[in-house]
């Protein structure tokens, strides 16, 4: 019946089998340890059954077995029984059912506390190597269950399971794992181990991670009141921390990777890692060398003799190289950091570079900033134009030379992403820096701006259109030269935004005499302009005061003014009734009765007054043709 596919089978056995214990109880010992054998195999064949009810009756089987028909036999014995079945047991201390775990935990709380098997010989089993770290669930309860082995019985000898050395072990490995629950619960048997053993648990931490540390120094404050807890730990560095867990390079990489570790230390060997975070940390600790300003690199370290304008150069093309790297990796998070130490290395090498050398390494950071501002993540397009403007700001890089990138000539404009990023960079370096002397030109910047016109990407029209409205509000009405011959569709739409602009903005920039003159014919060349007024069409006056009424009316009066003109010129409209033609609204029919129907029928439509008689002529169902006598009609 123990091996039967239904489990009300399984149950009735498990009963029988049960009930049989009472009968070899009092037997012999050498029939009991024969007995106990078969007893465990039973146990053995139900400890992974599925079926709660069958598994809670095979552990209420055990503990009987264990805690009352085998209290007088050897415990080794006893324990060679138990030794294959534990580890099974302990796997099922993390069953997806919560019954289970709590049935199997009980039992191992019970075997502890039963003499013959002891407490020794359970937490051997409880404080093993841990083998798969993401079964997170069963490790949660194998660490449950030494939390509550350590509260009821305490730490024992070193040769014991429960041992400070063995326990510690197994919460290191669980401290270290990636799964917050598990750590979270590893740390409470710190919490609990310090209560016991106090700063010898120091000692038994120093493979953990200094974040950990960290952690775990807070959880030990709050539920001890420690302000001293795990001051003396050996808490590693970052660096040393990542470089422990970095994996192995090719020789490749290594030889590439080389001359940057000259320059800026071993650290710096985690950007070619394949785990971001690690990456993230190499650029992070060299953003916070820059900013200490510490550019000649460790090797050198503060020898002031070896600070030469050569070795700073050196180190800064070290750095682009390092930038390189970072700008181009797909993680946001280390794109804006290489970005953070971009924005370090401008500050912290303005002074020990000059001018040539610090274009000569921006050219290919530049280059690869323009095309990530394109990209489709929001926070890599912010932080690229904050960083590209940052460079602008630079005195030895100025905006001049960012802007020979970004007025480049482009090659496909099906890459629309890329152009209106640049076309919008562009209107941005223009509204911040303006035009002038070694900066953005006017002729190179409205260029760029008509020639993506071509694109047939909306998008790219629309960004160009803003970008020449800002233009003239820094140039003015220059605008118009580089607008000649593109298409009427576009130059309205020019001059319909550039008119409001004239309207609403009164800045210095824009004053109001040079707007003034947005209305004039877009496309018209200066030559053209100077002609008299009065060849000019009305719709384009010189000045805001020149406008017809219809221009500077608000949009309620002019809706009231399109009413009018719809009145007056649609008169009431014709209609014929009853033969004759009337203007006006139609009146509508009075509803037919039954003699109105029945005159219908004859032809009369309408029955003749008082008074009035037919004419001889006149023969009743054949009235004369449009005879019009008193209120008496014939047709």
């Amino acid at each position: 019946g123990l091996y039967s596919q239904k489990w009300i089978h399984r149950m009735d056995t498990m009963k029988e089998v049960t009930a049989s214990i009472f009968t070899y109880k009092s037997s012999k010992k050498s029939v009991k340890t024969r007995m106990l054998e078969v007893f465990m195999q039973v146990v053995a064949t139900l400890l992974l059954d599925s079926v709660l009810q069958v598994y809670l009756q095979c552990m209420e089987f055990f503990k009987l077995v264990v805690g009352d028909f085998a209290s007088d036999i050897n415990p080794d014995v006893l324990k060679e029984h138990l030794g294959p079945l534990l580890p099974t047991l302990l796997q099922r201390t993390g069953d997806m059912n919560s019954r289970i775990c709590g049935a199997a935990s009980d039992v191992f709380l019970f075997l502890a506390a039963q003499p013959q098997v002891g407490v020794s010989f359970v937490s051997e089993f409880c404080t093993a190597p841990i083998e798969n770290m993401n079964a997170f669930k069963q490790v949660i309860a194998r660490l449950n269950l030494i939390l509550a082995l350590i509260t009821e019985y305490n730490f024992g000898h070193a040769d014991s399971g429960l041992s400070p050395e063995r326990v510690m072990a197994v919460i290191v490995d669980a401290l270290n794992g990636s799964n917050p629950r598990v750590r979270k619960q590893a740390s409470l048997v710190v919490v609990e181990a310090y209560k016991r053993l106090g700063k010898r648990t120091e000692m038994y931490l120093r493979g953990c991670k200094p974040s950990t540390l960290k952690f775990l120094k807070t959880e030990i404050e709050v539920e001890l009141c420690d302000i001293d807890a795990l001051t003396d730990a050996d808490v590693k560095t970052q660096e040393e921390d990542d470089l422990h867990v970095v994996e192995q390079f090719s020789e490749e990489e290594t030889r590439k990777m080389q001359p940057l570790v000259e320059a800026f230390g071993p650290g710096i060997s985690c950007l070619f890692s394949k785990k971001w975070k690690l990456r993230e940390n190499a650029l992070d600790r060299l953003r916070q060398q820059l900013d200490l300003g510490n550019i000649w690199g460790d090797p050198l370290g503060p020898n002031a003799q070896a600070k030469t304008p050569n070795i700073a150069k050196k180190s800064f093309m070290h750095c682009c190289r390092v930038l390189m790297i970072g700008l181009q990796d797909a993680v946001p998070i280390v794109y804006t950091m290489s970005c953070n130490v971009l924005q370090s290395a401008l500050e912290a090498y303005s002074e020990a570079i000059g001018e040539n050398d610090f274009k000569l390494g921006m050219e290919n950071i530049i280059t690869l900033l323009i095309s990530r501002a394109g990209d489709l993540n929001t926070a890599v397009k912010t932080t690229t134009l904050e960083t590209l403007t940052a460079v602008a700001k630079q005195q030895k890089i100025g905006v001049g030379f960012v802007a020979t990138y970004l007025l480049s000539p482009i090659e496909n404009l099906n890459q629309w992403r890329i152009v209106v990023a640049r076309l919008e960079l562009l209107e941005v370096f223009v509204q911040q820096f303006g035009f002038n002397t070694g900066g953005l030109s006017t002729e190179a910047t409205m260029t760029f701006a008509v020639g993506t016109f071509q694109s047939p990407n909306g998008k790219v029209r629309k960004a160009a259109v803003n970008l020449i409205l800002e233009v003239y509000k820094k140039a003015g009405n220059i605008v118009r030269t580089y607008l000649r011959n593109q298409k009427p569709a576009l130059v309205n739409e020019l001059k319909s935004k550039i008119m409001k602009i004239a309207r609403k903005d009164r800045t210095k920039s824009a004053p109001i005499q040079r707007l003034a003159n947005i209305v004039q014919p877009l496309g018209v060349e200066e030559e053209e302009a100077k002609d008299s007024a009065r060849k000019r069409p009305k719709s384009f006056p010189n000045t805001l005061g020149d406008m017809e009424t219809s221009e500077t009316m608000s949009m309620r009066e002019r809706v009231q003014e399109w009413k009018k003109e719809k009145e007056s010129t649609n008169p009431e409209p014709e209609y014929e009734e009853d033969g004759h033609v009337v203007i006006g609204k139609a009146q509508p029919r009075p509803a037919a009765d039954a003699t109105s129907m029945a005159m219908k029928n004859m032809n009369i439509t309408q029955m003749p007054g008082p008074g009035v008689k037919m004419s001889d002529g006149d023969v009743q169902g054949r009235p004369k043709k449009s005879v019009i006598r008193g209120r008496m009609v014939f047709q």
